[in-house]
């Protein structure tokens, strides 16, 4: 599991960061979604909140939490790496 999460996890994480760029947010929400299910194997009931209202948040094109959501993605980015 640990494998596919160090694999999976940095590519949605850059796809993420590139429907941002793009101000496609419908993607990005979709995005946020496939993420939060790697957050909740983690373990991390906090950031799985935040990530989830930050993806309906998306949906409706408030993206104002999507920095502070990046940086959490990064930080466990980092975790799996050093795993």
């Amino acid at each position: 599991m640990l494998t596919i999460l160090k694999t999976d996890f940095p590519e949605e994480l850059l796809s993420l960061k590139n429907f941002y760029k793009r101000k496609n947010y419908e993607e990005l929400s979709l995005c946020i979604h496939k993420i939060k299910h790697k957050i909740g194997m983690l373990g991390m009931p906090m950031a799985l909140e935040f990530a989830s209202k930050v993806e309906i948040d998306a949906k409706k094109g408030n993206i104002e939490q999507y920095t502070e959501l990046v940086f959490i993605l990064e930080r466990i980015n980092v975790y799996l790496k050093n795993q």
